[in-house]
């Protein structure tokens, strides 16, 4: 979205925002299960050493 360009042209701002919108929530829930996932893997290796 650094580019001047899109915001010259509403509908490809409209576009852009769209999809910028949707790549943030993906990111946020492969975050939540990424975080999830570690921590289970965190507890299975204490249990394996411990």
């Amino acid at each position: 979205m650094a580019n001047p360009d899109i915001y010259a042209d509403k509908a490809k701002f409209k576009t852009t925002e769209t999809s910028y919108k949707t790549a943030s929530a993906e990111l946020a829930k492969a975050t939540t299960e990424y975080e999830t996932a570690f921590e289970k893997v965190m507890e299975l290796e204490d249990k394996i050493q411990g």
